[in-house]
């Protein structure tokens, strides 16, 4: 810093908390030359964004003070970053938000002096997000009936789409969105273990079952090939198929049979959730659940190529819970898998993943909790989930669902402040 830092370390500590309201202390300064001085609120939930006008109130700035911000915790001047755009208001001085993260310290720099006025919020994160809609779904008590969410992406806050009559213990799963429609397709399930392929719009919350996928409580897989809706369908214990799908219709044509199918010993099951496709590599990738005699089931990585019309677990390592997602830039692979180790009993790593070797690469981020459900909003890089956010050890009784935001463009996640007060299993963020 262009300043003296003269200062001894016991007058450096009487400083530091000299001027501001927010951080009194017992001797404050005589010396400060500010009066009356006052910082906007600012934490980690509610950050300063790049860019945007900071204004400083207080009595006694000049033309000539400079506004410095040094990361916190700290007392070194070698972090510290000039702030741009200083200007004395009416009431105040005021300065642009550099791109900094975290909490800062406020320097007024006069001459050869400083004083530390108190301690701000930053955030990188862009202020001008693409508006998104985030649709979930859920049963709803006390009847259980299949319920169609909007949540709102700032606050957490859930509204009532509308519930379909007679789907009680129904389930949806797999949801997706063709690119450009305002309707969203998945699995309905009833209770017999029929797998069927409906359609809800949201241009007027109409919802409708368009053809019978699987019976007998048979897997079935949605996902999107060449911009079109497919299915991966467990025709028995041991084989599947690819269809293609009419989205208006629902009338399915055949792609091709999986009969190679190579994963360890074990009684498989295809979840209803949406698979992963690389068009470079013709391959698919999804999740397979294997339950072998006598123990839990696991969620096991599963590759179908369909050049060689075969199939093959990737790893054998299982998971409580497994996702594969197309983020903007790369594949990513979320597990969650249960661990003494945290207060919650299970620890969930996300991962960038790599087509080519079919495993886990880069670690973006580790969570010390369980992915209830999850979507990508590729407009804005950011990755939406789902989480019980505690479990207690004696009876398994679990507090209300929190969604939360991980920016993958700066690596910052954000918790809404408002718990989801609907038990949800499904997350979808509608693109435009």
């Amino acid at each position: 810093m262009k300043h003296a830092l003269w200062l001894t370390v016991g007058l450096w500590a009487l400083l530091l908390g000299s001027c501001s309201k927010d951080n009194p202390t017992p001797n404050p300064d005589p010396t400060c030359p500010i009066t009356a001085l006052q910082l906007p609120a600012s934490d980690a939930e509610t950050p300063i964004l790049a860019g945007n006008t900071v204004t400083i109130q207080g009595q006694g700035f000049t033309a000539n003070d400079q506004i410095w911000l040094r990361p916190n915790p700290t007392e070194k001047a070698a972090g510290d970053i000039q702030a741009t755009d200083v200007q004395v208001v009416d009431q105040g001085i005021s300065f642009t938000a550099p791109a900094l993260d975290g909490p800062h310290t406020v320097l007024l720099v006069r001459r050869s002096d400083e004083y530390a006025l108190g301690s701000l919020y930053f955030s990188t994160s862009s202020s001008e997000s693409t508006p998104v809609r985030l649709i979930a779904t859920g049963l709803r008590e006390p009847d259980y009936q299949l319920t169609f969410y909007e949540i709102d992406p700032t606050s957490g806050q859930t509204t009532t789409l509308c519930s379909i009559p007679g789907t009680e213990d129904y389930d949806f799963e797999s949801p997706l969105q063709l690119p450009g429609l305002s309707s969203l397709y998945g699995i309905l399930s009833d209770r017999q273990g029929n797998a069927m392929l409906s359609r809800f719009d949201l241009s007027d919350n109409h919802f409708s079952i368009l053809d019978t996928l699987t019976r007998n409580s048979l897997g079935v897989s949605l996902g999107l090939i060449n911009q079109e809706v497919h299915a991966l369908i467990q025709t028995d214990a041991r084989r599947m198929q690819l269809v293609k799908i009419d989205p208006t219709t629902g009338a399915l044509s055949l792609v091709c049979e999986i009969d190679q199918i190579d994963t360890p010993e074990g009684e498989l099951y295809l979840p209803k959730q949406p698979f992963l496709y690389d068009a470079s590599l013709q391959q698919l990738y999804t999740v397979l659940y294997i339950y072998p005699a006598g123990q839990l089931d696991q969620a096991y990585p599963l590759r179908v190529d369909l050049q060689t019309q075969s199939a093959a677990v990737l790893s054998l390592q299982g998971s409580e819970t497994l996702y594969f997602l197309q983020s903007a830039a790369q594949c990513l692979q979320i597990n969650s898998e249960a661990t003494t180790q945290t207060s919650t009993g299970y620890r969930t790593h996300v991962n960038t993943f790599d087509p080519v070797s079919g495993l886990p690469s880069t670690p973006i981020f580790i969570l010390e909790n369980i992915f209830e459900a999850c979507s990508y909003d590729v407009q804005n890089d950011r990755l939406y989930y789902l989480t019980y956010p505690h479990q207690s050890s004696d009876d398994q009784v679990y507090e209300k669902e929190t969604m939360s935001i991980f920016d993958l463009s700066v690596g910052k996640t954000t918790i809404l402040k408002n718990p989801i007060s609907e038990t949800l299993s499904t997350l979808l963020v509608m693109q435009p």
